[in-house]
């Protein structure tokens, strides 16, 4: 009887539902800290209790958990929860913050949960949403399959498909969708629906008579892809080519014009801009970046299962120090709708050496070479592999791949400075494995046609804020010193 009424018990005390799980978090919180602890602490404290804790309430949601710079809460239903997503986001974005602005990442999920006995929630829905939180963008909110199907025919929100994402220890992926835009409903009253209507009826048939007249004209897709393609045969002569881009960004504006249902301008318009973020010749970068970023979104909106366009939003968002596990994702679904794309490979392996994760980038910059050991961008690759393994302290650190980095790279593919600093990542290596005297040689004969060479010229970028990166980038400036590289401008 005693065993009954335990095993009774247990049953009550595990109980089973169906819930709405938000996860709420703090974009680059520990950088904000590094910086500023005080101000940031007040700034998050202010957020959350002026914004977003009264509007849990107000969409009759309940907090699970609150754990530093992240909240857990639960909804009654997944429209609740995408409404309360969206409520804080545009809260958010209009809330006046002391210092530099916070900017959060919202993850909602529809999943069976399990209650504990303190109120706590838990099960493989709840993991799945903490881990889903990590593809959203600054300012964004993704959700689950199960959310977009929960809320079908009951929002105007829109969606961009993520595809399947892989998650850290769960043993299926997720159906995941961006929450892009929110576009405002008017409703409309009888008399207006006849008026559509009608005026939808004299169109299309002032549509037919022209299609039927003017039968001979190309249509206006051909028109775009003529339009399209014309821009992408235009050839870079020598990095970088500002000319070349800006000749490429007018005809790509001009199929955009001809079928703005077209997809494909909008992400090679979206690349145009970056290049001249990434080789730093743009006026306004952001600008640039914000322009680039619309395009790129649009993209994404009329092709959600073309690879293109993530690749075009991966482009855009690694320009941003603070948007590159953003930037990892985009590029992670390029590899799952095109596993056998290269060189969204070799960008994933970046982005993970950029994000301070060398162990995890080697394999994806070994793969991308042993695909295509001479592509164009092999030398860089070769360099970002070189950097994983004197990251990782390897034997040898990298240097094998600095000289193969340097044999391949022509005059015109990436500039003289890029091609000074493998010369100098070769020197570095040499000099952290033991071999001083090669290492010297190296500077010494980089001294000739770079008599001022100095530390201060070469490492200028702000890429990354991750603690990893920027330590694997001090032991390097440590094996330029050695070589005998001044530390000094």
């Amino acid at each position: 009887m005693n065993q009954i009424l335990r095993s009774l018990q247990t049953e009550r005390a595990v109980r089973r539902r169906l819930a709405a799980i938000a996860f709420l978090d703090v974009v680059g919180y520990s950088r904000l800290m590094a910086v500023n602890e005080d101000a940031t602490l007040h700034a998050w404290s202010t957020l959350r209790h002026t914004v977003i804790e009264p509007r849990i309430l107000a969409w009759r949601g309940r907090i699970v958990d609150r754990a530093g710079d992240g909240i857990f809460a639960e909804f009654g239903s997944a429209l609740e929860a995408l409404q309360w997503a969206q409520d804080v986001q545009n809260a958010a974005e209009r809330h006046v913050h002391p210092g530099n602005p916070i900017k959060l990442r919202i993850a909602v999920h529809l999943a069976d949960v399990i209650d504990g006995p303190d109120g706590e929630v838990q099960g493989d829905g709840v993991n799945a949403a903490a881990r889903l939180q990590a593809y959203a963008e600054a300012g964004g909110v993704i959700v689950s399959q199960a959310v977009v199907d929960a809320v079908q025919g009951k929002t105007n929100a829109v969606f961009a498909d993520l595809g399947l994402l892989h998650l850290r220890h769960i043993a299926y992926p997720v159906h995941a969708f961006l929450l892009s835009a929110t576009p405002i409903s008017v409703p409309l009253t009888p008399g207006w629906h006849r008026m559509l209507r009608f005026v939808v009826g004299v169109a299309a048939v002032l549509l037919l008579a022209l299609s039927t007249i003017f039968h001979w004209y190309a249509s206006p897709r051909q028109e775009a892809e003529r339009l399209l393609h014309q821009g992408l045969a235009i050839r870079c002569p020598a990095f970088p080519c500002a000319q070349q881009w800006l000749d490429q960004r007018a005809l790509f504006e001009q199929a955009i014009a001809a079928d703005p249902s077209f997809a494909r301008p909008y992400a090679e318009d979206a690349l145009t801009y970056t290049r001249f973020v990434s080789s730093r010749l743009s006026v306004n970068v952001a600008d640039d970046l914000r322009m680039a970023g619309r395009l790129a979104t649009q993209a994404a909106a009329l092709a959600p299962d073309q690879a293109f366009a993530y690749d075009a939003r991966g482009e855009v968002l690694r320009q941003d120090p603070d948007r590159l596990e953003d930037a990892l994702a985009a590029f992670l679904r390029v590899l799952s709708i095109d596993p056998n794309n290269t060189i969204a490979r070799a960008n994933a392996g970046w982005m993970l050496l950029l994000l301070g994760r060398p162990a995890e980038a080697e394999p994806y910059l070994r793969a991308a070479l042993d695909a295509e050991p001479h592509h164009r961008s092999a030398p860089a690759w070769f360099n970002r592999l070189g950097l994983a393994e004197l990251f990782l302290d390897r034997p040898g650190h990298g240097a094998e791949f600095f000289r193969r980095a340097i044999e391949q790279q022509s005059q015109t593919d990436a500039g003289s400075d890029v091609g000074l600093e493998r010369e100098i990542n070769l020197a570095s290596a040499l000099a952290l494995d033991g071999d001083s005297d090669a290492a010297q040689g190296v500077i010494a004969r980089l001294r000739v046609r770079y008599p001022s060479l100095s530390l201060h010229n070469i490492w200028t970028c702000a890429c990354s804020h991750a603690p990893h990166f920027k330590a694997g980038m001090e032991t390097l400036r440590r094996g330029a010193v050695l070589a005998g590289v001044v530390d000094t401008g």
